[in-house]
């Protein structure tokens, strides 16, 4: 969901023989898939944009968010540098895990973040209270065991087991 902090939103791609670029993390759905490069390259001019399903491009993707039309425009109106436009907007993301991806994205040196939110903050509260409330200790160490296939087939087994409705049980 984006609470682990050792859960990158952009990973590297391995194995193009190109220049080292950056792709979306397979596991992080509530994400457009992105590709850039890892280092900006001279001339180009980096903008991240982040922020809720309003900058994801919900209901759709990436094509139909600000970031898509702003990637396509810059384009056209100055040809004078080679425009980046990265979208890390996130399905129901609130600001406070915005300003965490931020601390993430900072390394990928943009020349500008341009932040949409403030819709999301009521749903982050009521659907996500229990794991913002749990300890930061436990919050990774959970984080890291949901990636192991024990806890996939616990999780699993456990979600098949229904509670008995007959209250004499």
């Amino acid at each position: 969901m984006g609470f682990a902090s050792n859960s990158p939103i952009f990973v590297p791609l391995r194995g193009t023989g190109e220049i080292p670029q950056r792709i979306t993390a397979p596991n992080k759905n509530f994400f457009n898939q992105q590709r850039f490069p890892t280092e900006k390259t001279p001339g180009s001019y980096r903008i991240l944009t982040l922020g809720g399903s309003t900058t994801y491009g919900r209901p759709y993707d990436d094509s139909t968010s600000f970031s898509g039309w702003l990637r396509a425009l810059l384009s056209v109106i100055d040809k004078s540098k080679n425009w980046e436009v990265i979208n890390a907007g996130g399905i129901s993301y609130a600001s406070y895990r915005i300003a965490k991806l931020m601390e993430e994205l900072i390394r990928f040196q943009p020349d500008l973040f341009i932040i949409y939110t403030g819709h999301n903050e009521f749903l982050e509260e009521r659907t996500y209270r229990e794991i913002k409330q749990m300890s930061p200790l436990l919050r990774s160490t959970a984080a890291l065991l949901q990636k192991t296939r024990t806890w996939t087939l616990m999780d699993n087994a456990l979600k098949g087991i229904k509670p008995s409705s007959d209250p004499s049980k």
